[in-house]
């Protein structure tokens, strides 16, 4: 516990350029953020041949870390220029809620998509075909009204309270604060409001996620030493699912890392400060590094996955890169006596985006026969994007 002895000791507050490095920091992550979680969003919703098990979960994922750059980060920007809360008692109890939703959705959807990987690897045959995705749909929502039920306590406990102390000319000084519980509450509520979100949001599903992958791991060794060879395809699909399992435990450890300083810091606040309080400098130095770390969670998910998944890069390069798509189309020529007939050209990066195929003609010519057989849909094992194959042979 802390020292009450020890309290008197403090230090200058920090400089004003640092506030605005920390703001600019944090706006850039919020305006990446949205841009990176918005353009995921559309990816699925947008594209039916990526609305598979894994995608729903990512897609959740994504709206949740889309409301926390929209709604938490604003406010914590301008907080860095504020002297007192100026925003409400709605704000005040809206942004801790949607912060500890966003968590708890970004936490249990990568423990529920390490679930869905161990079934996809290791116990394949068991796998329920029918009605899987709308089980998913269905888990995505129990997902968002667990963590939602979390952050009832926050919009409970968190007002927006008149604090009054004495300054150095025995003046007194009030300010408005947000406070997430009531000062009766300190210091039981605090501290077990910190040990339970170390336990519920952080070790438990890690904990549970690393027995996931354990098992995975100890599965894929096995297979690879008692099968000595296996057919194109199984092989095929065995190797989409451990690249989709790669880019699951990507995104846990990015959430690992990225959230383990913020546990921390409430940690030795409330179990080994208080009733102290950490020096001015050092406190605005930990706590812009931990928010820039949470809110940086947010924002790399999308970019993470990106570099990960060639279905995503194929549509971040589409919506984003706006200056390529004149560059991405394959143009050509076919000849054929038979009749005018139309078929499509194929981006070369895809081999075919649903809705990016643009026509073009056939047209006859007698000097050189040509025929094209009808065009074949192939769907890749990993749902990244369906291929059109066109074949001709010179009579």
């Amino acid at each position: 516990m802390g020292n009450t002895g020890a309290c008197e000791v403090d230090s200058a507050a920090p400089p004003e350029w640092t506030k605005v490095v920390v703001a600019a920091i944090l706006t850039v992550i919020a305006l990446t953020g949205l841009l990176g979680n918005g353009t995921v969003i559309r990816t699925v919703c947008a594209n039916k041949n990526m609305r598979n098990i894994p995608n729903i979960f990512i897609t959740s994922l994504a709206i949740g870390d889309f409301l926390v750059m929209l709604t938490c980060v604003p406010f914590t920007v301008a907080m860095y220029f504020l002297t007192e809360y100026e925003f409400g008692n709605v704000m005040c109890k809206l942004t801790p809620f949607v912060q500890l939703t966003s968590i708890g959705v970004s936490i249990f959807t990568l423990t529920a998509m390490s679930h869905d990987r161990y079934q996809a690897i290791v116990n394949t045959m068991n796998i329920r075909r029918s009605h899987a995705l709308s089980r998913t749909v269905v888990a995505a929502v129990g997902i968002w009204l667990v963590s939602m039920s979390l952050g009832i306590a926050d919009v409970v406990h968190s007002e927006v309270i008149i604090l009054s102390q004495n300054n150095t000319n025995l003046s007194r000084i009030t300010m408005k604060t947000c406070m997430p519980f009531s000062p009766e509450l300190i210091p039981v509520y605090p501290r077990a409001q910190t040990m339970g979100q170390f336990a519920v949001l952080y070790c438990v599903p890690l904990m549970t996620i690393a027995a996931f992958y354990i098992l995975i791991a100890r599965h894929l060794l096995i297979t690879s030493r008692n099968i000595p060879g296996r057919n194109s395809t199984v092989a095929r699909q065995m190797e989409t699912r451990k690249n989709v399992a790669k880019t699951v435990l990507i995104l846990v450890t990015i959430f690992a890392l990225c959230w383990l300083p913020v546990h921390v810091f409430n940690l030795w606040r409330w179990f080994a400060l208080f009733p102290c309080y950490p020096p001015s400098d050092v406190h605005f130095y930990v706590m812009a590094v931990s928010q820039i770390l949470m809110y940086a969670n947010s924002c790399v998910n999308p970019f993470a996955l990106c570099l990960s998944s060639k279905s995503f890069q194929t549509y971040f390069r589409r919506y984003l890169c706006f200056w390529c798509r004149e560059n991405e189309k394959v143009k050509f020529t076919v000849t054929t006596t038979r009749p005018v007939r139309q078929l499509y050209s194929v981006p070369h990066n895809c081999r075919d985006i649903p809705g990016s195929m643009e026509p073009f003609q056939i047209s006859p010519s007698p000097s050189h026969p040509t025929q094209v057989t009808n065009t074949t849909r192939l769907q890749t094992d990993d749902g990244v994007c369906q291929s059109s194959r066109y074949n001709s042979a010179l009579e």
